[in-house]
């Protein structure tokens, strides 16, 4: 009778555990790491007055010397957008920790449950976090009326599921910084130089002092190399760079590939722990409604501004280490991140490295 159970048990064994595999939760990031030149011109992108900020210091009429910001780029606009193929239960559990290794998050949305808005000097870890997120196929809120394009465009990414927190709904998870990282690449005599030590991708070098541009491209620079840039004039490079570009974005099989998943035993995620976080992007790629919003905000800066500008993709390595991200979800989902970062460098002096 013994020997029976244990072969019956052998048999079902199987079935329950692809009843229990778990579906994946597609996480999608992409930003704008921005530095200026000496001939850049500041600009800002629109952001809603209800996302959050740091509160403001009381009692201080101008800011003191020794508080002013040092030299760095800010890390605008990045957005996590989040799908599923099947909801288990109609709600999916999330939580989220952030942290910028060399700066700290100044706008975010929803609101946080904890921030830690001061840190040990290269200390990397959390400064936000969002304890108990809820993904949801429609909002659980109204969301709150904005006039941002940008924001339009991500609400009408129809298969990203809703991030809910209380009362605040939107269909992204939206953060800020202030940083004092330096660009790793830079433009000098001809050439481009990686000084950091990640592989700067899809580079773009744009000067346009007339009506014709100057455009010298490259697909990867590696952690150290210099390599001498070749222009060819473009007379209108957004129609040439923005599909070029486009096509580096893209994630292999495209949002349809969610439709296409099944449990398969032969690639079967089990017992997962939710403690457990991931916290290492598998890749870049993007959504094309993600790739189209993100262009359709920045294209002009990217590919339409006169005088010289640097554009580039971060490795994803170097997006883990400067910008660490931590996703937990529950046992009956698991998360495979993307993280796209690119890096515009506006109002360059070519004549300086």
């Amino acid at each position: 009778m013994i020997a029976l159970l244990a072969v019956a048990g052998l048999l079902v064994a199987p079935a329950q555990a692809k009843s229990w595999c778990a579906s994946p939760i597609v996480v999608h990031e992409w930003g704008v790491q921005v530095y200026r030149g000496p001939a850049a011109q500041p600009q800002a992108v629109e952001l809603p007055d209800w996302f959050h900020r740091l509160p403001a210091a009381e009692g201080v009429q101008a800011t003191p010397v020794r508080s002013l910001p040092a030299d760095g780029g800010e890390r605008e606009l990045p957005v996590l957008q989040f799908y599923a193929p099947r909801l288990y239960g109609g709600t999916v559990p999330l939580a989220l920790e952030l942290g910028v290794a060399q700066g700290r998050p100044s706008v975010w949305y929803p609101q946080a449950d904890r921030l830690y808005p001061s840190r040990l000097p290269g200390d990397a870890g959390a400064q936000l976090a969002w304890d108990a997120l809820s993904l949801t196929a429609e909002p659980r809120a109204a969301p709150h009326p904005s006039s941002a394009p940008w924001i339009a465009d991500l609400r009408a990414v129809d298969e990203a599921l809703w991030v809910n927190r209380g009362a605040e709904t939107e269909r992204f998870l939206f953060y800020e910084a202030r940083t004092e990282e330096q660009p790793a690449v830079s433009v000098a005599g001809g050439q481009v130089h990686n000084a950091g030590p990640w592989a700067a991708h899809d580079l773009v070098v744009i000067q346009r002092l007339g009506g014709e541009a100057l455009v010298a491209r490259l697909d990867v620079l590696g952690p150290g190399q210099r390599a001498s840039l070749a222009f060819e004039p473009i007379a209108e490079p957004v129609t040439v760079l923005r599909p070029w570009l486009t096509d580096r974005l893209l994630a292999a099989g495209g949002v349809e590939s969610l439709a296409e998943w099944s449990m398969d035993m032969d690639d079967c995620v089990m017992m997962r722990d939710p403690a457990q976080p991931v916290s290492l992007s598998s890749g870049h790629g993007l959504y094309r409604a993600e790739v189209d919003a993100m262009l359709d905000l920045w294209q002009e800066r990217f590919f339409g501004q006169r005088g010289t500008v640097l554009l580039y993709r971060d490795d994803p390595g170097a997006l883990d280490a400067m910008a660490p991200l931590a996703v937990y979800t529950d046992m009956h989902h698991f998360v495979e991140l993307s993280r796209t970062g690119l890096v515009l460098w506006e109002g360059l002096d070519l004549g300086a490295e």
